[in-house]
């Protein structure tokens, strides 16, 4: 992991064209991350650049259907 950065899992829930929901697991790192200012309105949320942020694992959870 390259240095000053977090990483971070997000799970996110989705639903498919069937009307079926599909879990997202996300995996993340964000440079000189601020945990407390990942969510709300864009001014407030860090980074400000889009480029300051790596997706590098998305997997879909087996739902056992």
């Amino acid at each position: 992991m390259p240095k000053g950065c977090e990483r971070y899992t997000m799970e996110f829930c989705v639903e498919d064209e069937n009307g079926e929901e599909v879990v997202y697991d996300v995996e993340f790192l964000i440079s000189g991350a601020d945990p407390g200012k990942l969510y709300g309105p864009p001014e407030d949320c860090w980074p400000p650049d889009p480029g300051d942020v790596e997706f590098f694992r998305v997997t879909e959870q087996k739902t056992g259907r």
